[in-house]
């Protein structure tokens, strides 16, 4: 049996909606797995937030409807800090939302009192569809983490000993090394926390995998500065597709305009340069904004727009302040706040080109995104970045602004951008799905 361990999605879908980054992996990962083998070949694991205790449970929630967070905390057992219990009540009884508006108004006008009206519902009791159990390893057993491991010491300890009493198997997915290798670009408690996850790794992972082989290196490199033994170290890529309720994006319905909200619209009705990713003091967004600023002075109106998408982060004061400084550049500056999947596939299919001026990375999203939609992309030549996209991407030092104007200057050259464009085409391109069926034959094959 695989189990496939939840814990830190039962944690980021309390606080957030939107699926990116590392538990977009895992979601879209656990869609394939249960295409793959179903629920008599893995199972879920984790330490439980609200139960406070290591629980089991099937997989049937995944691969059977457009993924919801708020769905995902209903069925879990897990409150949702956007969704009140008589939501949650709701997402977990009506699957239509017509149905939940209906249900809504009809339970509210009943009582006026939520607490006597609900009572015979379960309102409050908050406990999802999904049974949880205690785990039950057998020799053979593989526990697949991730994400972060947990933290809790009873789940840590669990792991430990059923790995001694009954040679279950630990595998580790590590995403970067960030707080070691970049531990500028992190909150200050960072670093050492994560250290001591890498090093519980390394004395307890059977097989330790990456998501480039730039995190790996990175991993042994980190090894080998505590004097430690390497584990088996095995690099698998991430994948290129965008996935917008699960329809590739590059087909003309998942990118409708009637899916995007009017003010992504408005930020995209001038010709734009597309940059994609948290707006925080690792992506380099000041750096950008300052060459912007260099254009901008050069070309005047003909410079078209800079569109920042993407949730705001921490640590960019620099970035705000110039800004508002100068009036996000008269506007040659537009941020869209948290777009959705849709509108991110309409801003990646209609943009001039996509610029990814990151410092450091474990893998680089935006930049196969960008190439899946075939447009041209500026990426950093840092860490992983060259691996996602290889020839097909011009690159930059993110150190130094003046390489990255010049590759700008350079992309805002019709010809030459569009000659990129057309490279684009015969790029191989990566699935999710492939990227899970190789996670699911290591996994078989350990």
């Amino acid at each position: 049996m695989i189990y496939y361990d939840v814990s830190d999605l039962l944690t980021y879908f309390q606080n957030h909606s939107r699926v990116v980054g590392v538990p977009r992996v895992s979601t879209v990962t656990l869609d394939r797995f249960n295409q793959l083998g179903g629920s008599d070949k893995y199972k879920l694991i984790a330490y439980h937030p609200k139960l406070k205790k290591i629980v089991t449970t099937d997989a049937a929630f995944f691969g059977r409807e457009p993924f919801s967070a708020e769905r995902f905390c209903a069925f879990f057992g897990v409150a949702h800090r956007k969704v009140s219990e008589l939501d949650t009540y709701l997402l977990r009884n009506y699957n239509v939302k017509y149905k939940r508006i209906f249900h809504k108004l009809r339970l509210k006008i009943k009582s006026f009192s939520f607490k006597s009206a609900f009572r015979s519902k379960s309102i409050a009791k908050n406990i999802g569809k999904a049974i949880w159990v205690g785990p039950v390893f057998r020799p053979g057993d593989i526990v697949y983490l991730p994400g972060l491991t947990p933290t809790k010491s009873a789940y840590l300890e669990r792991l430990k000993r059923a790995k001694a009493e009954t040679g279950v198997k630990i595998v580790q997915l590590i995403h970067d090394l960030i707080p070691v290798f970049a531990a500028q670009y992190v909150p200050h408690d960072a670093p050492p926390r994560f250290e001591n996850f890498l090093l519980h790794t390394n004395a307890t992972a059977d097989v330790v995998l990456t998501v480039s082989e730039d995190a790996k290196q990175d991993y042994l490199r980190f090894l080998k500065t505590r004097d430690l033994p390497p584990n088996e170290v095995q690099a698998v890529p991430l994948a290129h597709e965008f996935i917008v309720d699960e329809t590739p994006a590059h087909t003309p319905l998942a990118s409708d305009y009637r899916s995007v909200d009017v003010k992504v619209l408005h930020a995209a009705r001038l010709p734009y340069v597309l940059c994609v990713g948290t707006r925080e003091i690792r992506k380099n967004n000041w750096g950008l904004a300052q060459v912007w600023q260099s254009l901008q002075q050069k070309h005047g109106y003909k410079l078209p727009r800079l569109v920042f998408a993407g949730s705001k982060g921490w640590q960019n004061e620099e970035f705000e302040r110039l800004l508002l400084r100068t009036n996000n550049l008269d506007d040659y500056i537009a941020l869209v706040d948290s777009p959705s999947d849709a509108e991110l596939a309409y801003l990646f299919q209609n943009c001039l080109f996509s610029v990814f001026p990151s410092f450091y990375e474990g893998w680089g999203l935006p930049i196969g995104e960008s190439a899946w939609f075939g447009r041209p992309v500026i990426a950093s030549n840092t860490s992983s970045m060259p691996e996602v996209a290889g020839d097909f991407v011009d690159y930059i030092d993110p150190f130094r602004l003046e390489t990255l104007e010049a590759a700008i200057e350079k992309m805002l050259a019709e010809d030459y951008r569009e000659k990129r464009a057309a490279g684009i085409q015969s790029m191989p391109m990566r699935s999710w799905s492939q990227y899970a069926d190789e996670i699911w034959r290591i996994l078989n094959s350990i």
